[in-house]
């Protein structure tokens, strides 16, 4: 006999979870200590044992063990999954397990959002509360990481309860760095993308790379970006790492099919603080606020003044040679901030700049409606970072969010599904709670994700996600039905 209970009525059963959680060993139709969390698609059962070993783990009444299995392995002390008859690593830890039933029990409740990546046609986002990262939309190649490889998730789910510093959605693969300095990654592997030495198939769970952490051969990793056949990693000590195809560390160049196996150091000498990565190109912030770029040059996406393609790190300046605090890299476009949060600059695809359709091969300062360099300020640039299109960019400042490029799917915020072409635009803020200042967003395929960060003096608009845009594979989590103007995500 196997209990199931239906995930309609899971959330009628809180009493039932907490005494599981409270009084640990607990097994349905048996008297010894076993049980599992079952999940399947339309069906979730209800217990999560501690155990002594995860290998000895069977369902109720000694039943093989499913797909999609999740157990407290006492001996590790943390939570496993298993699918296919193997074990994962550990997934979560002990406030982890509390978080998981919380998060399962919390589907379409607002949560508080730290960080936010918009993938090809996934979502991931860092929970406030918890660093805790939580997952929406496509799990084709496995890119959620929640152990499936097709089909979408329709509410944001967690599926890594370790805390997290950074975490990136690619095209078709994800990956996220601990505040340990770990790296861990999941999804496509083809092209060495994932770091993890596979060249083929799809890693479904969150897999450790090796290299990165406390005494570890590169260190602590403190941001990552998935791109679309690569990874990259900056360490604390300011140093790049690339896997995958064109990650600037060869004289490969786009498209040659050739790639580095594992993470290998990019070349620049110099303290690196920030990385941004596309699905085509690539740059690095230095501490003094240099910009190197690498990738597809076409449409002078690359700001070199030339449409070459970079396979190595090559240096730009922005007009005046004025430092930069900020570099995003579109897939077909770039935009970098000045360090003094007065300009702001753009270069690439003529109509994803706003720039009526004529390409710019070098940084061009970019003039954003009412503002006044006495008393504003350009927080930051967020740029489209897949292949759709021709690309939309978005500038926050203290007085709004200001939009240009494609829209077909409302991704850019403002009430309607017509293109921006010339200029840029004023957000709309119908929905948006007042007071709130986006501080961020992060631009997908096809959809994009907002983010405000902290506000002392009014915690209601503080670390609120926001997002707009296509929902075709439920990218906006519990949204359904297709926005066109900033609402609120839930879970």
């Amino acid at each position: 006999m196997k209990y199931n209970i239906s995930r309609r009525k899971l959330y009628t059963l809180p009493f039932l979870l907490i005494g599981t959680w409270f009084f640990g060993q607990v097994g349905i139709g048996t008297l010894t200590p076993k049980g599992v969390l079952h999940v399947e698609s339309n069906t979730m059962g209800v217990v999560l044992p501690k155990v002594d070993n995860a290998a000895d783990v069977v369902t109720p009444n000694d039943s093989t063990a499913v797909e999609a299995t999740f157990v407290y392995d006492l001996a590790e002390k943390c939570t496993k999954f298993k699918k296919a008859a193997q074990w994962s690593d550990c997934l979560l830890d002990d406030s982890g397990v509390r978080n998981s039933v919380s998060s399962i029990l919390s589907v379409g409740t607002e949560f508080k959002v730290k960080k936010a990546s918009a993938g090809y046609q996934h979502t991931l986002m860092i929970g406030q509360d918890d660093n805790a990262l939580y997952v929406a939309g496509d799990n084709s190649d496995g890119r959620t990481g929640l152990g499936r490889t097709s089909g979408n998730t329709g509410s944001f789910l967690l599926n890594f309860a370790s805390p997290l510093a950074d975490a990136s959605a690619g095209q078709i693969h994800s990956i996220a760095a601990t505040v340990t300095g770990e790296v861990w990654a999941w999804g496509d592997n083809n092209v060495y993308r994932t770091g993890l030495g596979i060249n083929t198939g799809d890693t479904g769970l969150p897999s450790k790379v090796a290299g990165f952490g406390t005494s570890e051969t590169f260190g602590r990793a403190i941001k990552v970006q998935a791109g679309g056949q690569n990874s990259y990693v900056l360490t604390e000590d300011g140093k790049v790492y690339g896997v995958g195809g064109a990650t600037g560390t060869s004289a490969a160049g786009p498209g040659t099919g050739a790639a580095a196996t594992a993470f290998t150091e990019v070349s620049i000498a110099e303290t690196v603080a920030d990385i941004s990565a596309s699905q085509y190109t690539a740059a690095a912030l230095t501490s003094d606020g240099k910009i190197y770029v690498w990738g597809l040059g076409t449409l002078g996406r690359l700001g070199t003044g030339g449409t070459a393609n970079a396979t190595t790190p090559t240096l730009i300046s922005l007009p005046g040679g004025v430092a930069a605090k900020q570099v995003s890299m579109g897939w077909n476009n770039g935009t970098a901030v000045s360090a003094d949060g007065k300009h702001v600059y753009r270069w690439g695809s003529g109509n994803s700049i706003g720039n009526s359709g004529t390409n710019l091969t070098t940084p061009t300062e970019i003039s954003v409606p009412g503002f006044d360099q006495a008393t504003d300020e350009i927080i930051a640039v967020a740029t489209q970072r897949f292949d759709y299109g021709y690309g939309n960019l978005f500038v926050f400042t203290n007085k709004g969010v200001y939009v240009t490029g494609e829209n077909s799917q409302g991704q850019l915020g403002i009430g309607n599904t017509t293109d921006v072409t010339n200029g840029l635009v004023a957000m709309t803020t119908t929905g948006v709670y007042n007071g709130t200042v986006f501080t961020g967003g992060s631009v997908g395929r096809q959809h994009t994700i907002l983010t405000t960060g902290e506000n002392t003096s009014n915690t209601t608009v503080s670390y609120v996600a926001y997002g707009m845009g296509a929902i075709n594979y439920r990218q906006l989590g519990a949204i359904t039905v297709q926005r066109r103007v900033p609402s609120v995500i839930t879970k």
